[in-house]
């Protein structure tokens, strides 16, 4: 059964961090292409986040657990979930392990996911 967000909070998500980084200052330009919605950088970081806290949920970890299992910091894993921070490669190797899955069930079809609102909207 593939996981896919409500719609919208993708769209909610990326905003959010929008607002995170002009507050910031952090001076993070913002691509949104809406021909492709998967190209959009901090969409596909909040469907990963997305997709982590499902897998987290489903195996009843907590934030701190997963972060132990996986040897990543418990406030890296909110960051992930929240679509914050872009995670290495060898961090999506260890929470897959940790999460007992495959890594790809992390990643697969990330751009793919209804990231944008239907047009008109």
């Amino acid at each position: 059964m593939p996981l896919s967000p409500p719609p919208g909070i993708l769209d909610q998500c990326a905003l959010d961090q929008c607002a995170l980084d002009r507050y910031a200052g952090n001076g993070h330009a913002t691509y949104v292409d809406d021909d492709h919605p998967g190209h959009d950088p901090k969409r596909v970081s909040a469907a990963f986040g997305w997709r982590l806290r499902k897998l987290r949920h489903r195996r009843q970890l907590s934030q701190d657990a997963l972060a132990q299992a996986a040897d990543i910091h418990s406030t890296a894993i909110g960051r992930m979930e929240r679509g914050a921070r872009e995670p290495r490669l060898s961090t999506i190797l260890r929470l897959a392990e940790a999460l007992d899955i495959q890594p790809g069930e992390l990643l697969d079809d990330l751009g793919k996911m209804q990231t944008s609102r239907p047009k008109g909207s």
